[in-house]
């Protein structure tokens, strides 16, 4: 049974094969049996498509005076040797009769007939059916519109003369001499002017020599902007992108030529404004161009992308624009990437270092913006990686968060706030010695080990340089895990890291908050928080360096001492080293100084009292309220025609953290006397002219803001060397909190309310 099945299966197999056996017997070469059997082939296998083939392609040429009988001999000898080897009707056949129509329209001669049927022998020879079959359709197209490439995915390369020859080296090849070598897809096209060279079909190779590429297809001028080149170059014809080294590039941005690399690629939907090829790499990674917008200058290597102009650098040699003001450095920008337009510069990441004389401003991460039109430099800290750690005012020594700064050339202002339509309004400056425990405290999270105490005992190992890996190492973590600390701790402050390296340099803030932390170093909570007005929070000054902040309500100067300021229109102007001057209201302790001239020195940790109007106190009740506690009240008189220094603490005890060490600050030493009011007077009426003094002398804001600790002795009349005649040295806050003394007579004299 099994072998009954085996020959019927046979037998039927042999009827299958029978009539397309009959169909491979060897074609006539007389001509005209020759169409009428090719008319069979193509119209049977195909009756829409090959009928009107035969027609209109194939037969007027057969049936012409162009091939001799000799060249029809050979035609007919290649179609048996492709019937042999089992060629298809479609699409094969087909393309062989398409390309002998097309050689013979081109008016070729006959010993280039010879060379492509010679070339097309020695393929056949070779036994590969694929690359016969690809080569044969190559030929149809190179003869009918020169194109020596075409793919599925319509990538197409066309030479742009027809002058060529055919030739076999081991594979087919056509070789052309100068010409232009185009390349469409996708509705763009790239050209190649005056190349020469070789395209290898089987190989879908083109090796030329020499050749030109303008940007013209990017708008720009092809006799002002254009890379060209003598040396030898391939392409890979699948591909719609090709790669040139050792080219010359010439611009006008350039005064010289440039030796680079150049890429082109056709893509879909490409205009003169979104063109992005060609492009030209340059080499030199150290190019210097000066004012390549008036008062900039570029350092580093250079790619021309469409029309843009893209500077570049490296990790090691980053790519610079600076930007000058009275012929010197002002602002220095370094990344890896730099837009060049006509119109704008721009990068989406830059670090930044504003120079103030010999300190500077510096930010890791920004995005960069210039506008040509309005010399316009807008620099924008994004919310995420690096780009979140604050600028770092050396010469302020201040760390400022905000969003934007700006500044236009020749200006003498900068201006630092948040960007124009955004809800942001706020901007926080704070003194590089800022320290909170709250905050310290929330960096540890869940963890039992504060953050910053596991990178300092890996430094104690590792030194203040390490890699990330090391750390995730030694801390038995996952380098994903690491990264995201890291760059946490850097945007705080505490490191450095660099994202392309992945390494990490320690800085001292992270050991100076460890310490402060345990009550082992000074610190201060020196602190300026804006709220912006038109998207302005600050101004720096370039002619002084003075930054001045608007919007800022409160100052806090120290928070065991109860220092607070409190700006008149909310304005201050920080000088160097965190000094400061302003005007407004100063609280020290019960004690409220009203003026329009103050300057505060960090150093000294004090405030200069230039320009006082008055001084107001605040004592303790002497009922207690509903609750049951003693409120401070205000009392009714004023001390006048007072200047001076508020010594808020001891230089080295900004935090406060020594009270018991440096007891009674805040202190104020008066640098002249001190009027009480204007007209005193007792309860019974008027006792003299003129008004109580309080001598020039140094006497403890705490003991001021409880007048009933301080002795007569602080008192003096006008013109007296002595404290009031008459008098018990008793000066205390009577009822109605008004200032008074009492006499010996048991009665009061008070300073009057103004």
């Amino acid at each position: 049974m099994k072998l009954f099945r085996i020959l019927a299966c046979a037998a039927l197999c042999a009827l299958i094969i029978v009539p397309a056996q009959a169909q491979t017997k060897p074609f006539s070469t007389d001509p005209v049996a020759f169409l009428q059997e090719m008319t069979t082939l193509l119209v049977e296998a195909d009756k829409k498509e090959g009928k009107p083939f035969i027609e209109e392609v194939f037969t007027p040429v057969w049936n012409g005076t162009y091939y001799s009988e000799a060249q029809r001999k050979r035609i007919v000898e290649m179609a048996n040797a492709m019937l042999k080897k089992r060629f298809e009707a479609y699409p094969y056949f087909r393309d062989y009769l398409a390309a002998v129509a097309a050689f013979a329209a081109g008016g070729r001669s006959a010993a280039e007939f010879d060379a492509w049927m010679t070339s097309m022998d020695e393929l056949m020879k070779s036994g590969r059916k694929k690359n016969f079959a690809s080569y044969i359709e190559m030929c149809g197209g190179l003869f009918r519109d020169n194109t020596i490439y075409r793919s599925a995915s319509s990538t197409q390369w066309q030479a742009g003369g027809r002058a060529f020859i055919i030739a076999y080296d081991s594979v087919p090849k056509v070789v052309f001499d100068r010409m232009d070598l185009r390349c469409f897809a996708k509705g763009d096209s790239s050209v190649i002017i005056g190349t020469s060279g070789t395209y290898y079909p089987t190989l879908e190779l083109w090796k030329g020599r020499a050749g030109k590429v303008t940007w013209q297809r990017a708008g720009l001028k092809p006799t002002a902007t254009y890379a060209e080149w003598t040396n030898p170059y391939e392409i890979r014809m699948k591909s719609s992108t090709f790669t040139v080294d050792s080219v010359q590039f010439n611009d006008p941005y350039f005064e010289r030529t440039l030796l680079g690399k150049l890429t082109d690629k056709v893509l879909a939907n490409v205009d003169e404004d979104n063109a992005s090829y060609p492009r030209f790499e340059s080499y030199d990674r150290r190019m210097r161009i000066r004012d390549i917008v008036e008062g900039i200058d570029f350092e580093g290597g250079f790619t021309m992308q469409g029309a843009k102009l893209q500077g570049y650098g490296t990790t090691e040699e980053p790519a610079s624009l600076t930007f000058y003001r009275e012929k010197k450095p002002f602002i220095i920008t370094q990344g890896l990437n730099f837009s060049i337009e006509p119109e704008r510069i721009t990068s989406e990441d830059v670090s930044v270092r504003i120079v103030l004389d010999q300190d500077s401003i510096h930010h890791p991460s920004v995005s960069l913006r210039f506008i040509r039109e309005k010399k316009l430099l807008t620099l924008i800290k994004p919310d995420e990686g690096l780009s979140k750690a604050p600028y770092y005012d050396t010469f302020h020594q201040l760390d400022m968060y905000f969003e934007v700064l700006t500044w236009k050339q020749g200006d003498p202002l900068v201006r630092m706030g948040n960007l124009q339509g955004s809800t942001q309004d706020r901007a926080s400056f704070e003194s590089f010695n800022y320290f909170k425990e709250k905050r310290y405290m929330a960096m540890l999270g869940i963890d039992e080990i504060h953050p910053l105490v596991r990178l300092n005992d890996h430094t104690k190992t590792a030194g203040m340089e390490f890699s990330a890996q090391e750390f995730a190492s030694a801390t038995r973590m996952q380098k994903q895990q690491v990264i995201p600390l890291l760059i946490d701790m850097a945007n705080k402050g505490y490191l450095d890291y660099y994202t392309e390296t992945e390494q990490v340099k320690v800085k001292p803030r992270l050991r100076q908050h460890i310490l402060a932390s345990a009550g082992k170093v000074d610190y201060d909570v020196l602190q300026f928080n804006s709220k912006g007005q038109e998207g302005v929070n600050a101004t720096l000054n370039l002619l002084n360096n003075d930054l001045a902040l608007v919007g800022v309500s409160r100052i806090v100067v120290s928070d065991s001492q109860d220092v607070k300021i409190y700006p008149s229109d909310q304005k201050i102007t920080i000088k160097k080293g965190r000094d400061f001057t302003f005007g407004g209201m100063v609280q020290a302790g019960k004690l409220q100084f009203h003026g329009k001239e103050y300057y505060f020195h960090y150093e000294p940790f004090s405030v200069d009292l230039l320009n006082v109007d008055s001084v107001s106190f605040y004592a303790d009740a002497f009922e207690p309220d509903e609750n049951g506690e003693i409120a401070l009240v205000r009392v009714r008189n004023v001390l006048e025609q007072v200047s001076g220094t508020l010594e808020i603490d001891q230089p080295s005890n900004k935090s406060g953290l020594q009270q018991e060490k440096y007891p009674g600050f805040p202190k104020f030493n008066s640098a002249k006397d001190r009027s009480c009011s204007t007209t005193p007077r007792t309860s019974e009426g008027r006792l003299q002219q003129g008004p109580l003094l309080l001598p020039q002398r140094s006497v403890p804001d705490r003991q001021l803001g409880q007048l009933h600790q301080c002795g007569a002795a602080f008192l003096r009349h006008p013109g007296e060397r002595g404290h009031l005649p008459g008098y018990p040295r008793a000066l205390a806050i009577a009822d109605g909190l008004r200032v008074g003394l009492r006499t010996r007579n048991g009665r009061w004299r008070y300073a009057p309310v103004r």
